[in-house]
Order: C-alpha cells, then structure tokens, then sequence
C-alpha cells in the first residue's frame, strides 16, 4: 500500500521547484486520504466509465476541502519532493483510514 502511495505521488507530477506547503498537516493527511478512496471506488467502476467518475469524485473534493486541482497538484510535488514527508504523511493518511474503518464497523 505505501509502494502505491509513493508511486501514486511520483506519477502525479514533477517539479524542479518545490516550495513549502500552504496548507496545514491535517488538511494535507485528509485531502491525501480522500484521493486514496477515490482511487478506490474508482477500481469499482467499469473501465469505459472511471474518467467520468474520477472528474465528479475529484469535484466533489474539491468542493469539500474548499481546493482547487492546483492546489492537490503543488501538495502532491511537494509531498513527493522528499521521501521521508511521504512516509512520515502516509502513515497518518493509513492511520486516518484506519480510524475511519473503525467507526464505519462500530455502525453496523
């Protein structure tokens, strides 16, 4: 799952210019965590259908973390600007996740 992440993050974009991040960790661990679930349910869908779904579910980020496609864009260089920021953030989208699952179970 970390090797995903990393090369989920990698493959999002390159810069030569990495600037700090504007936003705050716990912003920065909840957009991350979103956009794994989205990557998620888009694997649901038939494969004709996911850019369609991948565009609302990516609205629909963006319209709940108050971001712009920009913005996911610059955290995402920088979180992939530096190894050890993408550990160190992995294990806190894995542990929100985790805590997530934890609450849907306690539902049912």
């Amino acid at each position: 799952m970390v090797r995903i992440f990393i090369a989920f993050v990698i493959l999002i974009g390159c810069s030569s210019e990495v600037n700090k991040p504007y936003w705050e960790e716990g912003k920065m661990v909840t957009v991350l965590a979103d956009l794994r679930l989205i990557d998620h349910y888009i694997k649901q869908h038939l494969l004709s259908q996911r850019d369609s779904v991948r565009t609302l579910y990516r609205d629909l980020l963006e319209e709940i973390h108050k971001v712009t496609e920009e913005d996911i864009e610059y955290h995402l260089n920088y979180v992939q600007s530096d190894p050890n920021i993408a550990k160190e953030l992995e294990e806190k989208v894995q542990k929100l996740l985790h805590e997530r699952l934890k609450i849907l179970q306690n539902y049912q």
